[in-house]
């Protein structure tokens, strides 16, 4: 498994706004966005670093529009707020074991916008 992070691969489930590329080759990504759920991620970063309401009016306002956990439930605070402060949606991957790592994955966001 470290042999594939630090090829850029994801080692376990999708986040939210993406899924499995079906592949696994070395050197491409194994996750690709999500064709519904990354129009949420994006519009939630978007929404958040804009500054016009809070994190908890946005989720809100995401949830009435259909943003979903990867098993269908409404999201919580604490995940969205997760969801907010995760580089992976950046093209950054990191874990407690093996630090961090550019994945070859396509990012949702820029590093700007994650700097809100």
């Amino acid at each position: 498994m470290k042999a594939a992070f630090d090829g850029g691969r994801w080692t376990r489930g999708a986040p939210i706004g993406y899924q499995s590329a079906g592949i696994k080759i070395k050197g491409k990504p194994n996750l690709i966005p999500h064709p519904e759920e990354a129009k949420f991620i994006v519009m939630a970063f978007e929404l958040v670093a804009a500054g016009h309401d809070r994190p908890t009016v946005v989720l809100r306002n995401l949830a009435e529009l259909g943003l979903r956990s990867n098993k269908g439930k409404k999201l919580m605070h604490h995940t969205f707020t997760l969801i907010l402060r995760n580089p992976f949606y950046m093209g950054m991957m990191r874990s407690k074991t093996w630090g961090r790592n550019k994945g070859l994955h396509e990012p949702l966001i820029s590093e700007l916008i994650l700097a809100f």
